[in-house]
């Protein structure tokens, strides 16, 4: 018994908001879903996150075909795509150790240490004030401060944020708008389900956006709270302890010298204050935030306006509340399918085009890896012959969009090592999936398929640090992108925000290269300032040069 038309999934087309060249939205992917989706019916299904309880996704069968040698990173790609079907939330780490005492008394002599070395840590910390030098990175975005302990081997940035915490929709009788334009898309979801409510049910929603979209004031208790997560989640996710990168002292018999990098965020309410007013707390203060008030989801167009290139202490962020837990998966993309069917529709088609000009490799490179898989709903699922059928339904289904990947040219090329990058293909059935025609698709999965953290991504641009994701942006006659209604850069593919095209040069890889941490290049991939969660040293570019500029010497390396 085969698949067959089931009531239509109560689920909103997702809009993932994205990175931000520092300067404008983040990037976003629309998500195609079957046509005859509805708008959804309750407040919680269009607001909530609602996790849902997967089973085992091979059900006891699996159809797959690969080489031999890539059966085992397959099936890990596998489990990986299928925990990626549950709405993801970051595990929020513990608080980052407090900053190593830099009052640390002179080190005794050590036996067959250079002069100079023992020199440069009886000196004691630099600069000799405790809060550090403040650094303007020389990619022109960007501020911290920046000490160094050569005792404990500790170099501290410090980045002090005034935050103002704002509603990010705004309740007018039984009506709702967006205070900033990327929300508009909620705004009218929103509208839609209270318009369809009476009596109690129109009461409850009403007061759930209330609770989901704004803040009861300046002394609102969640704020605190929410500040500490912030500062646990970016001081956790960019320090050593984190990202296990330490540097090391090159010159000869420098090698026993570490720098463990400690990353410190201080966060000031500053909600209401009066312009003008100076901001309390620990100075300068690097940046001011406007924080607002989101559900815990994705659903905020996250992004930091970098200021003067001279300044340290003049940039914006602006980020949802959300964004601080929420995890977006735009490695992880979705073709879907005709009930009963494995033949790709225009739509799907037209989305695989899209995908390949996103998901290019940079020329000269093999690229990420790309897992395939393909999905069945459970409509026919009663009977053996049933289930047969929709595993081969759904092996099939992820055969088309392997074919199609392989030898469809668009914009004049083929996918790039597209041989090599899909190792293997897997049809999964009915496993872990509903009644829902969302469940008749296929898969993809570029690399690990991991989430990012938005939080973390923008507080990258707050250290200085450029887009690496690829935008690849429509441009005009002359060459320039061609931006929308709200100025944002139009897409050619299905990531749109502040990035280039695949392959070109970001605004840290001059830097990153003389640093010699390797270069920074346009590419969707796991790269935190790309559309993961990886922290790699090209990514640690301005604290080698807060180093550099701290201690004088340039002699430093990443610890091998």
């Amino acid at each position: 018994m085969a698949e067959s038309t089931s009531a239509n999934p109560s689920k909103a087309t997702p809009v993932e908001t994205r990175p931000q060249g520092g300067k404008s939205p983040e990037p976003q992917t629309g998500e195609i879903l079957p046509a005859n989706e509805t708008a959804p019916d309750s407040l919680d299904s269009t607001l909530d996150a609602v996790e849902r309880t997967l089973q085992d996704a091979s059900g006891g069968s699996m159809r797959m075909s690969m080489d031999p040698g890539a059966r085992t990173q397959n099936l890990l790609a596998l489990q990986r795509a299928v925990g990626n079907r549950s709405v993801q939330r970051l595990v929020q780490r513990q608080a980052a150790p407090a900053p190593a005492s830099t009052t640390t008394a002179p080190p005794a002599p050590a036996p067959g240490l250079p002069a100079d070395l023992q020199a440069f840590r009886t000196a004691g910390p630099v600069p000799a004030a405790a809060t550090g030098t403040t650094i303007v990175p020389s990619t022109g975005m960007g501020g911290f401060n920046a000490r160094y302990d050569p005792t404990a081997m500790v170099l501290i940035i410090t980045l002090n944020i005034g935050m103002n915490f704002l509603n990010g929709m705004t309740i007018t009788g039984n009506r709702v708008a967006a205070t900033e334009h990327s929300m508009d898309s909620s705004a009218v979801q929103i509208n839609q389900m209270l318009s369809r409510l009476r009596g109690e049910r129109h009461t409850q929603a009403l007061n759930q956006v209330r609770e989901q979209w704004t803040w009861t004031g300046a002394g609102d208790p969640r704020i605190t709270a929410w500040m500490a997560t912030y500062r646990s989640n970016v001081m956790g996710a960019w320090s050593s302890a984190g990202t296990g990168i330490i540097f090391q002292g090159s010159r000869p018999g420098w090698d026993s010298q570490l720098a463990r990098v400690n990353v410190v965020v201080n966060t000031q309410n500053i909600t209401g204050l009066a312009p003008g007013t100076p901001i309390p707390g620990p100075q300068p203060v690097h940046t001011q935030a406007d924080i607002y008030k989101t559900p815990d989801e994705d659903v905020f167009g996250a992004n930091v306006n970098p200021g003067t290139a001279a300044s340290g202490t003049d940039q914006r962020l602006s980020l949802g509340s959300g964004q601080v837990v929420a995890q977006s998966h735009l490695l992880t993309q979705d073709v879907f399918f005709a009930n009963n069917s494995s033949t790709l529709g225009q739509r799907a088609k037209e989305k695989l085009r899209r995908w390949i000009i996103s998901f290019q490799a940079t020329p000269g490179t093999p690229g990420n890896s790309i897992a395939i898989t393909g999905h069945a709903n459970t409509v026919g699922d009663t009977s053996s012959a049933g289930r047969d059928h929709n595993l081969d339904l759904s092996f099939n289904r992820a055969q088309a969009v392997e074919t199609f990947l392989k030898t469809t040219s668009v914009e004049g090329s083929l996918l790039r090592s597209a041989a090599t990058r899909i190792n293997g293909i897997a049809g999964v059935g009915s496993g872990g999936a509903g009644e829902e025609a969302e469940w008749r698709k296929v898969e993809i999965v570029v690399g690990s398929g991991q989430g990012q953290n938005i939080a973390a991504h923008e507080f990258g641009h707050m250290l200085g640090l450029d887009d690496e994701y690829a935008s690849t942006p429509k441009k005009d006659a002359a060459g320039n992108p061609i931006t929308d209604a709200q100025g944002d850069q139009v897409t050619r593919g299905l990531i749109s925000g502040t990035g280039g095209d695949v392959g070109t040069t970001t605004g840290h890889n001059a830097l990153a290269a003389s640093m010699g941490l390797g270069g920074s290049v346009h590419e969707n991939n796991d790269n935190i300032m790309s559309l993961g969660s990886t922290i790699r040293p090209q990514h640690y570019a301005t604290f080698m040069e807060a180093l550099h500029t701290v201690t004088s010497i340039n002699d430093w390396q990443v610890k091998p």
